[in-house]
């Protein structure tokens, strides 16, 4: 288009349109760019931080109970021992804050810990490793949510764009097919790529689609691999490794969509009536199912 501008003289709404389109498709590019950074990128950093910080505490931890046993603190015995007991359950966001809470009565008993085996260094180690694994939940947290937007708003743009091209910017080519016929072979020979092997009939143009996130309700970290399940629909949709989703060409009317993951409550279905070519995001933020002992 910005190659075939004598084609748009004399027609400010279809100069408005393309404006309008070129616009959302350069957000659209940095858009995806954003988001196409792998998961495990930033997901490595913290999972290696998080093995580290478990393995020293788990060391602080054992002995944090010989301490108490020396000084007959039955409180203290007692709580590092229901530490060592859910340290494997306890989630991302409360391991530094046991991780410093488990330093901070060491510290008061360093003499007692290092005479247990627990030296100076690994005592401060403890500590620096606390402050990182925190640091580190803080930008992985910030990313995802960040993620988490970018995607809804990439959705939004594209549902704009393609709206853009079958409502304003199609019709006015189709004119220019004896007045500009290279642009309207150029432009013709891109939209067909797109299309490919599909014939746009006016029902097709007016399938909606589905989308959204699935995240766990307690560290609001997306959950992969989830199960989504659209009433009427054989297909099943997983998660990626955002916790995103996408169900493509559905028809409008009222749907029921589900999710389930391994580990979770069982989700209330969720109803929703959709519009002919609408976007419709829906989330879901799944309740960790409770192990009893």
């Amino acid at each position: 288009m910005n190659n075939n501008s004598d084609a748009f003289v004399g027609f400010p709404e279809i100069i408005d349109a393309k404006e309008r389109f070129l616009i959302k498709k350069k957000r659209i590019t940095e858009l995806i760019s954003n988001v196409s950074k792998p998961y495990t990128e930033f997901h490595g950093v913290k999972s290696d931080s998080k093995e580290k910080l478990y393995s020293a505490l788990s060391l602080a931890i054992g002995t944090g109970i010989t301490v108490a046993i020396h000084q007959n603190n039955s409180p203290l015995l007692q709580a590092l021992k229901s530490y060592k007991s859910s340290l494997s359950r306890t989630t991302i966001h409360d391991l530094p804050e046991m991780a410093n809470r488990v330093y901070l009565e060491l510290k008061q008993n360093e003499t007692l810990a290092i005479g247990a085996g627990l030296t100076a260094e690994k005592l401060t180690a403890l500590k620096d490793l606390t402050t990182d694994f925190r640091e580190i939940i803080e930008s992985t947290d910030y990313e995802l949510s960040t993620r988490k937007t970018d995607r809804k708003e990439l959705q939004t743009l594209i549902s704009e764009c393609i709206h853009i091209l079958r409502y304003e910017l199609d019709p006015f080519v189709a004119h220019c097919k004896d007045t500009f016929p290279d642009f309207y072979k150029a432009f013709i020979t891109l939209r067909a790529r797109k299309r490919r092997g599909k014939k746009k009939s006016a029902e097709t143009l007016a399938l909606c689609d589905i989308s959204g996130t699935v995240t766990d309700s307690v560290t609001n970290l997306p959950v992969a691999n989830a199960t989504v399940l659209l009433t009427g629909d054989e297909t099943v949709y997983t998660t990626d490794e955002d916790g995103y989703y996408l169900i493509e060409d559905v028809t409008d009317g009222a749907r029921i969509i589900n999710c389930f993951a391994p580990g979770y409550d069982k989700t209330q279905p969720v109803q929703d009536t959709i519009g002919v070519g609408e976007s419709v995001i829906i989330d879901f933020n799944l309740v960790p199912t409770v192990q009893k002992n």
